[in-house]
């Protein structure tokens, strides 16, 4: 049986959508997401977890890909951390029903793989690109 979850963006993804990085501001991370074309900037410094927001979870992502159609993909509620810091960038998948791939390389679970720009991120048959801004 499918999730007859809603479809609206979470609050994560409104504020981003709503307020976008300006020129000269940009996020140092952002996600193309492949499938639509879209580009989401998730920020600078720090850490940040990718999954989805499934009724009554108490512990909700970072960056929530329900809006993408994510439980059909096969996402995690909590499936993957990305770190961005001063050394780079790196993501750890966090024992994910359905894997991380990077570049079609497997993660094992809680394994950290570092990123680079242009890296193709999958979770579970979800695929995000990784782009990164000099900021």
């Amino acid at each position: 049986m499918a999730f007859q979850g809603s479809n609206q963006p979470s609050a994560a993804t409104t504020q981003l959508a709503q307020n976008p990085p300006k020129p000269g501001d940009a996020a140092r991370l952002n996600l193309h997401i492949i499938r639509t074309g879209e580009v989401m900037p998730i920020g600078g410094d720090g850490e940040y977890v990718v999954g989805r927001v499934s009724r009554g979870q108490s512990v909700l992502p970072d960056v929530d890909l329900q809006p993408f159609h994510a439980y059909e993909a096969g996402v995690s509620r909590l499936h993957v951390r990305i770190r961005v810091d001063d050394k780079g960038m790196s993501i750890t998948d966090l024992g994910s029903a359905n894997g991380t791939t990077v570049n079609n390389e497997r993660l094992l679970p809680n394994e950290e793989r570092a990123l680079e720009d242009k890296d193709v991120v999958r979770l579970g048959r979800f695929s995000f690109q990784v782009l990164v801004a000099d900021v």
